[in-house]
């Protein structure tokens, strides 16, 4: 069974950049979401979208990163033999700080480009 989702966290490691032994490129990486009771939920992430790679190549752990992908969720035995849960997520879309910073100047960039006209503010 897999599920959509869309995770929110914060980077637990760096960011892994791997080749396939078929020589495709693609980024591994493990975050930390938080469940509705606030307890840590550990996320191993995993893409093969050129997109995905390019926009979480340079993070660092620590920072925040929104991912959205089919996923499935994980379970181990610790060794002192308690149950943990997590999921595993195939990553299709990823969003940081920077890129979310990125798309809101460029909206307000085309805010302002349609209110100006000939170098006039239309307001």
């Amino acid at each position: 069974m897999s599920l959509d989702v869309l995770a929110h966290g914060k980077l637990r490691a760096p960011v892994e950049l791997r080749t396939s032994l078929s020589g495709k490129a693609y980024v591994r990486f493990k975050m930390h979401a938080l469940d509705k009771k606030g307890n840590t939920v550990p996320v191993n992430c995993v893409s093969f979208l050129p997109s995905v790679l390019d926009k979480v190549k340079d993070l660092a752990k620590g920072d925040s990163v929104v991912v959205s992908g089919e996923a499935e969720i994980s379970v181990w035995k610790s060794p002192d033999g308690l149950d943990h849960h997590g999921l595993d997520v195939s990553v299709n879309v990823v969003m940081t700080a920077y890129h979310a910073a990125l798309r809101r100047a460029d909206r307000q960039q085309t805010s302002e480009d349609h209110n100006t006209v000939g170098g006039q503010d239309q307001r």
